[in-house]
């Protein structure tokens, strides 16, 4: 439903029926009005017709329009650039996920490689000091010689 406002304009009241509010149909007469008193402060209103006043006044008021309208498409193209950078981020957080969980189970896999080797190994040395301990003579001290079997296996 339409709205009457009354707004002054350079002194002049006027009725407008729009289907604004108020309060944005007065802000909007305020911008209008502090562009006409640019012109005023610049002595434009006495050298020139109240035709070509209201011409510049209309220019200045698209300029302000257009440089806004230039800085909202900038800040447009930069948020759809920045929800492109989240988006690949996104993804590349996902890829580092699962390359982290391959990770953590090589991890695993090697842990227990490993625990398997150093099992090996102690066996190894176990059996290597029962070996030597066979062979040294307790009765007089002396090392016989000792033969050792040692095979090693490739893990794959």
């Amino acid at each position: 439903m339409a709205n009457n406002i009354i707004v002054n304009i350079d002194g002049k009241d006027f009725n407008l029926s729009a289907e604004i509010e108020p309060d944005y149909a007065h802000k909007l007469a305020q911008h209008v009005n502090r562009t006409i008193e640019k012109f005023k402060d610049k002595n434009v209103t006495s050298i020139v017709d109240d035709r070509l006043r209201t011409a510049l006044i209309a220019l200045n008021i698209a300029d302000d329009y257009y440089k806004i309208l230039d800085m909202y498409t900038a800040q447009d193209i930069i948020l759809k650039q920045l929800k492109l950078d989240a988006k690949k981020l996104e993804e590349e957080k996902a890829r580092s996920k699962t390359e982290i969980e391959k990770l953590k189970e090589e991890n695993q896999t090697l842990l227990a490689d490993l625990n398997q080797v150093n099992t090996e190994f102690n066996e190894f040395l176990h059996n290597f000091d029962s070996r030597n301990k066979d062979a040294i003579d307790t009765t007089d001290n002396s090392m016989q010689p000792l033969t050792l079997d040692i095979e090693w296996e490739a893990k794959g």
